[in-house]
């Protein structure tokens, strides 16, 4: 198994898990949260018919999202162990200002999904013996926008064997 194969397993479990929860975009419109891995896509977009790249409204495109990242990896026998973060953004412009409690929803969403059964993908395993870490971007956040981060490490099997010297 890979890393890579790691990030589609998590990014499809994701979408399952957030299905049916609406956000506000920036424009008004609602909308579900956007799952990426590793980073942001661009922010320009080509019209292949005349040429020309007109910039799209990032905030519009991206907000809300979940970036899945790979952060670091641990090899140490088998399985490999992998750092892996989630990245949360919303847009929440709602005169209660609860925006951070809609990410903590999306924290305890992830949290309870992986805590009631540690297996994704039937191949990988949350380890056990590193906590789930979460954190809200006291320094970022500001109405309205909002952000919060999970830290979780995962073991996947290492691809190959050992090479035996005396075969």
């Amino acid at each position: 198994m890979t890393t890579l194969q790691l990030l589609e397993s998590m990014e499809k479990e994701l979408k399952k898990v957030f299905s049916g929860m609406l956000f506000r975009r920036p424009s008004g419109e609602m909308g579900e949260i956007h799952v990426f891995q590793q980073d942001f896509p661009l922010k320009y977009v080509t019209d292949y018919f005349d040429g020309e790249q007109e910039e799209a409204d990032p905030d519009e495109d991206l907000f809300p999202y979940c970036v899945i990242r790979a952060e670091s990896g641990e090899i140490e026998g088998n399985p490999q162990k992998v750092k892996m973060t989630l990245s949360f953004g919303i847009c929440n412009r709602g005169m209660r200002n609860d925006g951070e409690i809609r990410i903590l929803n999306l924290i305890e969403r992830v949290s309870q999904r992986f805590i009631s059964n540690r297996i994704l993908d039937d191949r990988f395993v949350l380890d056990y013996e590193t906590p789930i870490k979460w954190t809200l971007d006291q320094e970022n956040n500001s109405y309205p926008y909002y952000f919060g981060m999970m830290e979780m490490t995962w073991k996947r099997p290492t691809i190959g064997n050992e090479e035996d010297i005396y075969a």
